[in-house]
């Protein structure tokens, strides 16, 4: 479970994604597909909110997840995930998987994330499948290339217009049988650039289960209660 970062990079730059099949397997797979159950059903508390806009979903903030989910902690603070953002945005400091989310798709249902988008912020986000996953499913899809053509046209266009107040300048309407299909087993990595092309796929029968890591960009706190929050991160970690 490691990412290789000189064998990603070129395509990841090309494409704006890039997938691993197995990358995880056999009783990590099974540790995470039993924390993500757990974490689904957990009672509404200040680290874990339910979202509105999808069937079952809900995320914790990276830092606070606290030993009730270890596994899901140490996927996602892996240091190959952090190496590799950096490597990609060389110039930015974003902060890999901030926010670690858990969402089970079910049959005929829909929701914002199947409209084809790329996000308001671009990051890399990593997107594990739980289970096998087909276009039945609702598999993930994308517009391969698409962060360096249609995405970078309309960010030069609008500019600071782009912002969570006018998410339908981030839709684009997509034309018949343009976005590609991303099939997996269980345990399948996908990492994508997200001002590629993407959507949700539609799930017509059986369910979806996957688990993504969100990255943000980093943004100094100059308040005295950012302050006081550095001063105890020191502490903690010695």
């Amino acid at each position: 479970m490691q990412l290789e970062i000189d064998k990603i990079l070129p395509e990841l730059r090309e494409k704006g994604v890039f997938v691993i099949p197995d990358f995880t397997e056999g009783a990590l797979l099974e540790k995470l597909n039993t924390e993500f159950s757990h974490i689904l059903n957990e009672p509404e508390a200040e680290w874990i909110k339910d979202h509105p806009d999808l069937t079952t979903a809900k995320f914790l903030e990276r830092e606070k997840i606290i030993d009730k989910y270890p596994f899901t902690k140490l996927f996602f603070s892996s240091t190959g995930m952090q190496d590799l953002i950096d490597a990609y945005f060389a110039n930015r400091n974003i902060q890999a998987n901030t926010k670690i989310w858990a969402i089970k798709d079910t049959e005929k249902i829909t929701h914002i994330a199947q409209d084809l988008h790329f996000d308001i912020s671009r990051t890399l986000k990593y997107f594990l499948y739980l289970n096998d996953v087909t276009e039945e499913n609702g598999a993930f899809r994308c517009i391969p290339g698409s962060h360096n053509s249609i995405t970078k046209g309309i960010r030069i266009r609008y500019k600071d217009e782009i912002n969570y107040n006018n998410r339908h300048l981030s839709r684009v309407k997509e034309q018949e049988g343009e976005s590609m299909c991303v099939e997996g087993k269980a345990g399948t990595l996908i990492i994508f650039d997200t001002n590629v092309l993407h959507q949700a796929g539609f799930c017509s029968k059986g369910y979806r289960k996957i688990m993504r890591g969100q990255s943000s960009i980093y943004e100094y706190d100059y308040s005295e209660k950012g302050f006081l929050k550095r001063i105890k991160n020191i502490f903690v970690k010695r």
